[in-house]
């Protein structure tokens, strides 16, 4: 399939929770509808180096800039810990009825710290 080609990074199916952050759309043209949420929890679906999927409640717009929290679960002290990460709206599979809209982005940015930190506090590292 063609989309298997534009992927970048093996895919695996892990579960780990996920905030999710909406930013504004890349492009001007394009804006999150009034009504969405700006921040979202969830699970993801697969994920690989360059980018992941999960479902939110609701279709968000190709484009749109997302600031992504995962916890993983079970850190070496006991505690969580945290990969912070930026990246970008790639494709939005919208669902046939009023269920939840699947949802790839790339990850762009990330850096590691434990469930205690601010994501904000920290810059991202560039993914290469």
């Amino acid at each position: 399939m063609f989309s298997d080609i534009l992927r970048h990074g093996k895919r695996f199916l892990l579960s780990f929770p996920v905030k999710v952050r909406m930013q504004a759309p890349l492009s001007r043209n394009v804006s999150l509808p009034e009504h969405s949420a700006q921040e979202e929890s969830t699970v993801t679906e697969n994920i690989s180096a360059s980018g992941c999927y999960f479902h939110l409640s609701q279709a968000v717009p190709v484009g749109t800039e997302v600031e992504l929290e995962l916890t993983i679960p079970g850190g070496s002290s006991g505690e969580a810990d945290k990969v912070f990460c930026r990246g970008v709206v790639v494709r939005v599979d919208k669902p046939a009825s009023n269920g939840p809209a699947g949802v790839a982005t790339t990850i762009d940015s990330y850096h590691f710290g434990k469930a205690s930190e601010d994501a904000r506090s920290r810059k991202a590292a560039y993914v290469q």
